[in-house]
């Protein structure tokens, strides 16, 4: 059986506030959403994903589950998350350069938990509204992002270090305008805005960019 993808892009931030109210439907969906990463099962994950999103060339079909280990959540998720629902911001989809998106998410679902003590992990859930339904996205991998997958997975203990060092040089030569414009909007709840921001202005890839912000409002830095 076909194995479906949602992107799901784990973030590390500090605790958001959830909006006061939540429409009901909105709410069953993200309801929907928590069941499935909490209990991850195909039946149960592909009945969230928009019709549309089921539909990728056959050689892509097979290439990620639902939560997988390589992209998807860090759950389980406790009862006392905390959520919010914002339209997705301008321009190309996340990772549009290694998939492809059968539908455009609309909106990002922000499914916020404590993941220890003063630090709670933000999981950023594409989706889409249509005919006044909720759906979670998903992508369609590109030729060799599998692979791509594979192969960073297995340098990741060579390269963290040096990643970390271009991290840290990085934020100590960030002009003060711009650690104070990616600040302002991590205050401001919009850690994504702030991340495609710095990706603009640094000219760095988005990952890089997450690991810059990251660090940035790390406690205690």
């Amino acid at each position: 059986m076909s194995r479906f993808v949602a992107l799901v892009l784990v973030l590390l931030a500090s605790r958001v506030a959830a909006a006061s109210t939540h429409d009901a439907a909105e709410a069953g969906f993200v309801k929907r959403v928590v069941d499935a990463i909490n209990t991850p099962e195909t039946a149960r994950a592909a009945a969230l994903l928009h019709p549309t999103s089921l539909v990728c060339p056959s050689e892509y079909e097979a290439a990620m589950s639902f939560f997988d280990p390589r992209l998807g959540a860090k759950g389980p998720v406790p009862p006392t998350f905390t959520w919010r629902m914002e339209e997705a911001p301008a321009g190309p989809p996340m990772f549009s350069d290694r998939v492809g998106y059968p539908v455009r998410p609309s909106h990002l679902l922000h499914i916020t938990y404590e993941a220890r003590p003063n630090a709670s992990t933000t999981l950023i859930v594409q989706t889409v509204r249509d005919a006044g339904r909720w759906y979670v996205t998903a992508f369609c991998p590109k030729p060799g992002t599998r692979a791509q997958i594979d192969a960073a997975r297995a340098a990741a203990p060579r390269v963290a270090a040096a990643q970390a060092q271009r991290v840290q040089t990085l934020i100590t030569g960030m002009p003060p305008a711009l650690e104070q414009q990616v600040l302002d909007l991590v205050k401001q709840g919009q850690k994504i805005a702030a991340i495609r921001h710095y990706e603009r202005e640094a000219g760095v890839d988005l990952t890089t960019a997450k690991d810059v912000v990251d660090r940035l409002i790390e406690p205690g830095r």
